[in-house]
């Protein structure tokens, strides 16, 4: 363990920075001190292996700063930075911060952040182009408001494989709400698992920017809740393409958008082979499920409904071209949330190229189980109440 006055008020960034420029070219551990350790400088790891580890995030509480917003940034100019542990201590700042991260990666490959609590910076975890990054155990709270993020992993080279498990993302509800809880773009193969979003913007946006793709995503029993955009948004810019993505036991629930929408933005790009197993999609400010331009997607066992409240919200929502809709053995009605309060449980089908609807229980509409039922749509074996 190093020597640092721990006060709050000293700052310790050299003593840090130096400490790790000391270690052998093998690598080596930090241990931090119990206290309040004051950085007015970030703490730069451009070498593996290295752990900087505390002495548990309630006592080894790091005081941001620097003018870069951030408390570690690790990534070298000569490039890939490799086995890097950062855990048991939290971050934390006393200024208004309009830019920067608690941790920022570049190029980072095997990097491990655990048992961390991030709190009040503009960005808790920013992960540039870094592949085999695991968070786990993570808080993140009250990222900057309006256009803070919780965590983003995103690049424009080939960066995959980022593990998030028993993550907590939240903007507490008496502030304004972050941008968006966790953001994942360009990502080639992703696991979110037993985390949850709350009070944010967006909760989870999967997104791939223009000419670029994201895919290979497995979501596994997540909370989303209490957003107050949309609970999950799924979407690619200009030649962008968004495949392969799977929900399974999941919640995600928009207090005044859709609990889920998906949609290319362009005629070159694409939304396709989406899969939701299991889960729960409520908009209770918008249709349970927005669908726009989709190639394929599909519903197996799951309840939605369209909670809006203003007579327009469905259970699920057609409005642009899908090539392949699938809805089976799901339940979709107001009583999977609030009575009455949907117009219908699907509506737009004549907007699917195809569709399979079969052994759903629609629960009571205003206005209807399924607003039209066009040839290409194979309605079968549905129990409409």
């Amino acid at each position: 363990m190093i020597h640092l006055i721990a006060d709050g008020y000293t700052d310790c960034s050299a003593a840090i920075n130096r400490m790790i420029s000391l270690l052998p070219k093998g690598g080596g551990e930090i241990v931090l001190p119990p206290g309040d350790i004051f950085l007015r400088n970030t703490i730069r790891i451009e070498n593996g292996p290295i752990s900087v580890r505390g002495a548990g995030r309630e006592v080894t509480r790091l005081i941001v700063d620097s003018p870069q917003g951030c408390a570690f940034e690790v990534g070298s100019p000569n490039g890939q930075v490799s086995r890097i542990d950062i855990s048991n201590l939290s971050i934390n700042t006393r200024k208004t911060l309009h830019g920067g991260a608690g941790i920022r990666l570049s190029r980072g490959y095997d990097v491990r952040i655990s048992n961390c609590l991030i709190a009040n910076m503009h960005c808790g975890i920013d992960a540039y182009d870094s592949s085999f990054l695991y968070i786990t155990d993570c808080e993140i709270l009250d990222p900057a408001a309006v256009t803070g993020i919780g965590i983003l992993i995103h690049g424009n080279g080939i960066h995959n494989d980022q593990y998030l498990q028993r993550v907590f993302v939240q903007s507490r509800k008496q502030i304004a709400p972050c941008e968006v809880g966790v953001r994942i773009a360009n990502s080639q193969g992703f696991w979110i698992d037993q985390c949850g979003i709350f009070h944010c913007k967006t909760g989870l946006h999967l997104l791939a920017l223009d000419n670029m793709t994201l895919e290979h995503g497995f979501l596994c029993n997540n909370a989303i809740d209490n957003c107050v955009g949309h609970g999950i948004l799924i979407d690619s810019g200009s030649s962008g393409t968004v495949r392969r993505i799977q929900s399974s036991g999941d919640w995600s629930c928009s207090n005044q958008g859709h609990g889920i929408l998906a949609n290319a933005s362009g005629e070159s790009s694409a939304v396709d082979d989406i899969k939701f197993i299991g889960t729960r999609l409520y908009g209770n400010g918008g249709d349970g499920v927005f669908i726009g331009r989709v190639s394929m997607i599909s519903f197996d066992s799951c309840s939605i409904a369209g909670n809006g409240r203003d007579g327009v919200s469905s259970g699920i929502s057609i409005q642009d071209a899908c090539d392949m809709l699938a809805v089976r053995n799901s339940t979709i009605g107001a009583f999977s949330g609030y009575q009455n309060t949907q117009s219908y449980g699907l509506t737009g089908l004549e907007n699917s190229k195809r569709a399979i609807i079969v052994g759903n229980a629609f629960e009571p509409n205003r206005q209807g189980a399924i607003k039209s039922r066009p040839q290409q749509a194979f309605i079968v074996n549905n129990l409409e109440v």
